[in-house]
């Protein structure tokens, strides 16, 4: 006769539900897993090239040379570790951290399948696992700055269109964020130089034209 034993433990602060939701620190789970506290992964500081492992979730990088970082390659069956996640930043002062697929895998990212994707000096990226095993194999779900020098903003504006910024974008055309407005204001204006000029505006009613290097500030007029 076979014999199965069942042990059960009780913890502290350890609770689960018979619908499958476990909860720390709480009786009444709300979601799959409720944890009320804080929460750690793994932090790992690299010192050159590498290959992110099984129990890796946070990569920082401080080093004075290029480097590249390899994915593992995806796997099927029991060991797919669909949804893994991997946080890398790039804390150099000025060198690249290439992320690089396994093999012939590559990287969604969005509008392209790379095989690799380039950090920057200064940024981070997040990489998460979509569980394929052949193909596109991991998801570029974040590439941000980590850091901001001091003093320093950033402001992008763009079109949706493939072509650039020429004689044929439509005159006025204008995004605004918050109380910066951007304005594409043409390629012939009077009184100033030939090229195109942008006006920043910053509410309340006040532009700031910029062209070939020259800050002009007037007033903007009241509008009926």
């Amino acid at each position: 006769m076979k014999r199965t034993t069942f042990l059960v433990c009780f913890l502290a602060g350890f609770s689960f539900t018979l619908k499958g939701q476990v909860g720390i620190n709480t009786e009444n789970p709300g979601s799959t897993l409720t944890v009320n506290g804080s929460f750690s992964t793994k932090y790992r500081l690299l010192t050159g090239s590498d290959t992110a492992t099984a129990t890796d979730e946070y990569l920082d990088y401080k080093g004075t040379s290029d480097i590249t970082i390899t994915l593992p390659a995806a796997q099927s069956g029991n060991e797919n570790f669909e949804g893994r996640i991997y946080e890398i930043r790039n804390g150099s002062p000025g060198n690249t951290v290439t992320v690089q697929a396994n093999g012939s895998e590559t990287i969604d990212n969005h509008s392209s399948n790379p095989s690799s994707i380039t950090i920057p000096a200064g940024f981070s990226a997040i990489f998460k696992s979509n569980g394929a095993t052949s193909g596109s194999t991991w998801i570029l779900t974040l590439l941000g700055q980590s850091t901001i020098p001091t003093n320093e903003k950033t402001l992008k504006y763009s079109l949706q269109t493939t072509s650039p910024i020429n004689a044929s974008t439509p005159t006025n055309s204008e995004t605004c964020i918050g109380v910066i407005c951007v304005r594409y204001a043409g390629t012939s204006p009077n009184a100033y130089q030939s090229g195109a000029r942008f006006q920043f505006n910053l509410l309340p009613r006040t532009i700031i034209h910029f062209q070939d290097g020259y800050l002009a500030e007037e007033p903007e007029p009241l509008q009926a």
